[in-house]
């Protein structure tokens, strides 16, 4: 049996084809364009910077004032609080919170979940602990204003404070 092939058929096919083709392409532009989509939802955002004022307590009595720059970098699953002192670059601190782990890091310090949610001046700040000897003492961290305050472990309290919310200090951070 011999086909034979004529023009017109010819043509069909290869208009057949041809449509077959362009929908692959348009099929592919689309899922391409759908997983762009959710990456780019999940790119990290813009870092947020605002002004907070270290205030240093030895006991009951303040010490000292810094001015900070807090940049707020959120990276997906880690968010790193970058406190730069407006004064002197030795007294930068990097904090980093896991969100998955639920775990605060501050220099080669771990520090774990102790109690969520306490309330302070309508936020809910979880307070987060080191299981090192003489290691920080209670640390008020929520993940949107980052550091509110801790204890070193050597008699000093640290209070990264806005203007709105200087009145609150100082804070006991062992009656919380």
């Amino acid at each position: 049996m011999k086909v034979v092939f004529n023009s017109g058929n010819l043509k069909d096919i290869l208009l057949i084809l041809a449509g077959i083709a362009a929908l692959f392409v348009i099929a592919a532009i689309f899922f391409i364009g759908l997983g762009i989509g959710s990456r780019a939802s999940n790119w990290p955002s813009e870092p947020k910077i605002e002004s907070r004022q270290l205030f240093v307590y030895s006991l009951d009595s303040l010490r000292r004032t810094y001015p900070y720059e807090l940049t707020i970098e959120d990276l997906d699953s880690l968010v790193i609080y970058r406190y730069k002192n407006l004064e002197d670059s030795t007294r930068n601190m990097d904090f980093r919170y896991q969100k998955v782990a639920k775990t605060l890091s501050f220099t080669s310090s771990v520090l774990e979940l102790e109690k969520e949610d306490v309330m302070i001046q309508d936020m809910n700040f979880d307070i987060f602990h080191s299981n090192v000897i003489d290691g920080e003492g209670p640390v008020l961290f929520n993940e949107v204003y980052g550091l509110l305050g801790w204890h070193n472990g050597w008699g000093d309290y640290f209070f990264f404070m806005t203007q709105e919310n200087e009145y609150l200090l100082p804070i006991d951070l062992y009656e919380l």
